[in-house]
């Protein structure tokens, strides 16, 4: 039970923090084609004038909002940062919010105390942040529902809201290139490809490369942990559990490359 009320809480967060991006650009007059929870197969869907909401199949691990490409070349450089911390913002106004109610000493007590010890937090958790941790098995699925389960146990689901929307907040300030941070320093390294008159396809070749990069980052920061975890699970070496899924991947592959030809065979 514990452990479906922290994933209804996390998706209410993702969906907050998209819901921040959606907001500011259509404020901004820009049309979004999708508003999407989750990564992944479509699970289910409405489409509700010209934008797409998605539920998808890896709800619990974010969301995103695909906004339609000429309308976002056309906005400013202030509209496109704006558009995306907005997200961010939110998280941070959630917990302030939450704060408030929280607080024993009366709301607006509360929403000035957390306010003003936003900054503190962000600089002590990203200061703690050790590269190596986020590769290691400590970063698992597995271990992170340990700690959301302890978390929920631990907490009101008010309370777990406020910190859960802080850490998200937090950790989408980190400057990958995929997440909000990184995408906020690559909109201002665009400008200035612009300035020193870099041809428009170079510029996009250059962010596409970057946004690969970023990708690649997340990956690894997801697959990892969890190949490391799974590898102990298995009472296998790293390298040893690698060779077998390499071996099973390249059955399947075989598998699904005979039945094919017996089924191109039967057609002719």
């Amino acid at each position: 039970m514990e452990f479906l009320i922290g994933i209804v809480i996390l998706m209410l967060i993702i969906g907050i923090h998209e819901f921040g991006h959606f907001a500011a650009f259509r404020f901004f007059g820009g049309k979004v084609e999708e508003f999407a929870i989750g990564f992944g197969p479509k699970i289910m869907g409405v489409k509700i004038k010209e934008t797409q909401y998605n539920l998808r199949l890896l709800f619990p691990l974010g969301g995103f909002v695909k906004a339609n490409e000429e309308d976002y070349k056309n906005f400013s450089l202030l509209q496109k940062s704006i558009y995306i911390l907005a997200g961010i913002f939110l998280n941070l106004l959630s917990f302030v919010i939450a704060s408030g109610l929280l607080s024993k000493h009366g709301f607006f007590y509360g929403v000035y105390r957390s306010t003003t010890a936003i900054p503190m937090f962000i600089y002590n958790l990203l200061s703690s942040i050790q590269i190596d941790q986020l590769f290691s098995k400590q970063a698992s699925i597995e271990n992170q529902i340990t700690a959301m389960n302890d978390m929920v146990n631990s907490s009101t689901p008010l309370e777990y809201f406020a910190i859960l929307s802080l850490l998200i907040a937090i950790f989408n300030m980190i400057p990958i290139p995929v997440l909000d941070g990184g995408r906020f320093i690559l909109i201002f390294l665009e400008a200035l490809l612009v300035k020193l008159k870099v041809e428009n396809v170079k510029v996009e070749k250059i962010n596409g490369i970057i946004l690969f990069i970023g990708g690649l980052i997340i990956t690894a920061m997801i697959y990892v942990p969890n190949f490391l975890s799974a590898a102990e699970d298995f009472h296998m070496s790293p390298f040893l559990f690698l060779l077998w899924n390499l071996l099973l991947i390249t059955l399947i592959g075989n598998i699904i490359i005979f039945v094919r030809n017996r089924k191109m065979q039967k057609n002719l």
